[in-house]
């Protein structure tokens, strides 16, 4: 968590770091792609938004209500790369 309460996720190969963070409503979660392999941010929830498959970049997402919000990566599935971003 950063020092204004947005929060950033690392997306390294295969792994999301951390997989779960807890944010304010109205703060931001920015996914950061620091390994080489292709991944994206997918959400259960389609509503959400979605990133695009991409291997450098960033994609940020402001939370406006509260809430549990689940994502994972399409490409490597929910076995093996999802999280959890916990809106109050």
């Amino acid at each position: 968590m950063q020092s204004d309460g947005n929060a950033i996720i690392n997306i390294r190969d295969n792994s999301f770091n951390p997989t779960s963070v807890t944010i304010l409503a109205g703060k931001t979660v920015t996914w950061n792609w620091t390994g080489s392999n292709q991944h994206n941010v997918t959400f259960d929830n389609v509503a959400v938004g979605n990133s695009v498959s991409q291997t450098t970049g960033t994609f940020p997402k402001t939370f406006a209500t509260a809430g549990t919000f689940t994502f994972y990566c399409s490409i490597h599935g929910k076995a093996v790369m999802t999280g959890t971003i916990t809106v109050q």
